[in-house]
């Protein structure tokens, strides 16, 4: 997980680590409240993978273990569970001022944050950022759209880069060829996964180079269409360069999710601008967006 999205959700529970307590007169027992907040906050924090010791002492206590939002407590035991969630508390809050400090926060839905593969050498790096300068930064230098990528931040030990454009359609372009070129991707594995197979039976039939032939030319014709629908829906007028500079774009964004490059929208994108991107968690199930493709 980035530093960011991090320091987001520490950012976003750590107040709801509160635990409201009044004493009950002449007993050794408190009313504890807001514990609903309070599990919800842990188990949030808990995605992060920070202090697991704490928050697995909290989950053997009895306030995390019910399901009511008052109850009462003996103070021995409310007395631990508040210095659990004050360890948390502070050390969520070190951790969001040091990222604040060291890394630029900026959430305008003209940031783009792009994953890098993991473990790359120099001459990888090179390599993808040259595809990634094929992809992306040729189609936005088109008159039409006329806009330019600026490098916003690297994330300090990850492997992310934020990238600034400068207009919402330049977004919605970079969403619809990630979009293009993971439905690609998910196509070519799948037809490397068949031929695969069939190499595997050892069958020496005269017909299978034509075929495999076919197969590529149908692969060929899915990313013209994908690249034809692109120029319908963010240019005017039909160009058979920009066709050819759009096919380039996906097939350069193919190869880049297909070595582990993930393109997303900024950590506070509405969910319209989120969904317009593809889901790298579910690659599998990803559709066309073009109406004469149907995906079978």
């Amino acid at each position: 997980m980035r530093l960011k999205e991090v320091s987001k959700i520490l950012k976003d529970n750590v107040d709801k680590l509160n635990i409201p307590q009044t004493p009950i007169s002449g007993t050794q027992n408190v009313k504890v409240a807001n514990l609903n907040l309070f599990r919800n906050a842990i188990n949030n924090i808990e995605e992060t993978g920070l202090f697991k010791g704490e928050i697995n002492q909290i989950k053997t206590t009895d306030a995390y273990a019910s399901t009511i939002d008052l109850l009462t407590l003996p103070s021995s035991q409310f007395n631990h569970l508040y210095s659990l969630a004050n360890y948390i508390k502070t050390g969520a809050t070190t951790f969001i001022n040091g990222v604040n400090e060291n890394i630029s926060l900026n959430y305008s839905d003209n940031v783009i944050s792009i994953k890098l593969p993991n473990k790359l050498d120099l001459g990888e790096l090179a390599k993808t950022i040259e595809l990634l300068k094929k992809s992306l930064s040729i189609p936005l230098a088109d008159s039409e759209i006329n806009d330019t990528i600026e490098i916003n931040s690297f994330e300090s030990g990850s492997f992310w880069i934020d990238v600034l454009v400068h207009s919402t359609e330049a977004v919605a372009l970079i969403a619809a060829i990630a979009w293009a070129g993971a439905f690609i991707n998910k196509q070519y594995l799948e037809t490397k996964i068949h031929w695969a197979y069939i190499d595997s039976l050892q069958n020496k039939n005269e017909h299978l180079k034509d075929l495999r032939e076919a197969s590529k030319k149908q692969l060929d014709l899915l990313v013209e269409a994908e690249a034809q629908n692109l120029q319908a829906t963010f240019y005017t007028g039909e160009d058979s360069e920009r066709i050819q500079r759009l096919t380039l774009s996906i097939e350069c964004m193919s190869k880049l999710i297909e070595k582990g490059t993930e393109i997303h929208p900024n950590l506070l994108a509405s969910e319209s601008l989120k969904n317009s991107f593809p889901s790298f968690k579910n690659l599998n199930l990803i559709e066309s967006k073009t109406k004469q493709i149907k995906n079978e």
